[in-house]
């Protein structure tokens, strides 16, 4: 196990991807950035800076699910992430960062996964993004194909290790989720019950950050679950029809007490770190003062889940539709079980 180290965060400024060669542009420029602040001594010349996290996969979203798997899709690992694996074997850094991932089991459509490389450049992590955001989405969500996924990606595994894996490292097990998966709090208690003690979360459009909401939510997934957060977001987003802060920005690092320890409070291409003690965590975890997770009282909410609400396998005969009606046509039918189990009230008009 390493002693205490850094960890840092690239705010990157991305190019909105319209072709693997933006995706190659994106993944370059954000290690290049990442290679000149691993350098940088922030705690001190013996403290070594250990795990970089940054978010690049900024899709096109005007494209049909075929022109985003012909022209932006990679494989995983593939020739594109190559330059992440060169970057984490010339820095000697865990690196983590994101894509839209094709995969041949699943032809027709995408996923969007966040990926780990270690310091000998191999691909030791993928994550598959659960929660995707129907409303903007096309991607694939492994819940969505949950039985086939399953029997393809779960051989030795239970279902909660197979949707929602930690990679076990000598600097601490370390999980991700991505965007919209951070406001279910279902999916970081996955993570933490799974041994995460790193959760790494990816970007949030505006209003998130400016409402509030991206710091609420990142430091409550951190204290609920006792784990260091890195809150990954773009801080400059290049596109010919949007915002250049359409992502704002603010990035963070969370400790497991729910505090910031390091971050860059404004909009724009940058760099924030911290100090991650993972043994300080451990001792924590082992101290019965306000302890989340030993706390729970599992047999009270079984009940919650007892009955489906958004029912899976939803695409295991198609795939995500293309226009938002489509894709949240479920709505209807789970809106009206929700009113007649009394947990919505119609509103009056």
């Amino acid at each position: 196990m390493q002693g205490k180290y850094g960890a840092i965060i690239i705010q990157t400024r991305v190019k909105e991807c319209s072709n693997r060669q933006d995706v190659i542009d994106n993944l370059s420029r954000a290690c290049r950035v990442a290679h000149t602040s691993v350098l940088h001594p922030y705690f001190g010349h013996h403290i070594q800076n250990k795990l970089v996290a940054f978010d690049t996969h900024a899709h096109n979203h005007g494209y049909s699910v075929k022109e985003m798997i012909q022209k932006i899709a990679i494989q995983i690992p593939g020739e594109e992430t190559r330059l992440v694996s060169d970057a984490a074997r010339r820095d000697e850094v865990y690196i983590a960062t994101s894509a839209l991932e094709y995969d041949a089991n699943f032809k027709d459509t995408f996923f969007t996964c966040f990926l780990i490389v270690d310091p000998r450049g191999e691909v030791i992590y993928k994550y598959r993004k659960i929660h995707t955001h129907l409303g903007t989405e096309k991607t694939l969500s492994p819940y969505d194909v949950m039985d086939r996924y399953y029997e393809l990606n779960g051989a030795g595994k239970t279902r909660l290790e197979t949707f929602f894996p930690v990679a076990d490292t000598p600097i601490g097990k370390i999980a991700t989720l991505i965007a919209h998966d951070r406001i279910y709090p279902e999916a970081a208690r996955a993570m933490a019950l799974n041994g995460a003690e790193i959760l790494i979360l990816g970007p949030q459009p505006e209003p998130t950050v400016a409402n509030g909401r991206w710091e609420t939510m990142n430091r409550a997934r951190s204290f609920e679950n006792m784990v260091y957060v890195l809150a990954v977001n773009y801080g400059e987003f290049m596109s010919e029809e949007r915002a250049a802060q359409r992502w704002a920005g603010h990035s963070m690092i969370v400790d497991f007490n729910g505090q910031i320890i390091g971050s860059s409070p404004f909009p724009g291409e940058a760099v924030c770190a911290a100090l991650i003690d993972i043994e300080a965590l451990r001792e924590r975890r082992a101290d019965a003062h306000d302890s989340p997770l030993a706390e729970l009282r599992t047999d009270l909410y079984r009940e919650i889940y007892a009955q489906d609400i958004y029912r899976k396998n939803r695409y295991a005969h198609s795939v995500p539709g293309e226009t938002r009606e489509e894709r949240l046509n479920y709505f209807p039918e789970v809106y009206q079980e929700l009113v007649a189990r009394k947990s919505y009230v119609k509103p009056k008009t």
